[in-house]
């Protein structure tokens, strides 16, 4: 099976950055072991209409620890927009929010390049749960942790 690695969008725009703990732009493709870093996702509603019941999925390569975001808000400045829940796994966040039109709204997660090696990052995806057609794709992509 081939990694899905287009992007695409429908009703919803997605925007995904790395930055480090002093919160400077970095290329997530290929990290130091040990290294602390941030992924912003900002969704963006780009219909006439609130969209409920947005579904926002983070996933992580296998090589990333996701770290509790919750303990850096305060000693970063790091702080999220709202939502309605938010499911903490290995691999990935769930993140469940509603937009009002012309809405964007920021998601952080705090991660570790844990394990040295080469892995891939699978897509991250946005999707209105009961909203035909409502969407956001990032394509996945290969990345790399390398040896101190």
């Amino acid at each position: 099976m081939l990694p899905d690695i287009t992007a695409a969008e429908k009703g919803l725009s997605m925007k995904v950055s790395y930055v480090n703990m002093n919160l400077n732009n970095i290329d997530h493709r290929s990290l130091k072991m040990g290294t602390d870093f941030i992924m912003v996702v900002k969704v963006t509603n780009n219909t006439f209409s609130r969209v409920n019941d947005i579904a926002l999925t983070k996933m992580v390569p296998s090589g990333w620890e996701i770290r509790n975001t919750r303990l850096f808000e305060a000693q970063y400045g790091i702080k999220q927009s709202t939502f309605d829940y938010t499911d903490i796994r290995d691999d990935r966040v769930n993140t469940y929010f509603s937009l009002g039109q012309g809405e964007t709204k920021t998601f952080v997660l705090v991660l570790n390049a844990a394990y040295k090696g080469e892995f891939f990052q699978p897509a991250i995806w946005c999707e209105a749960m009961y909203t035909e057609n409502c969407y956001a794709r990032h394509p996945g992509t290969r990345v790399t942790v390398t040896g101190e």
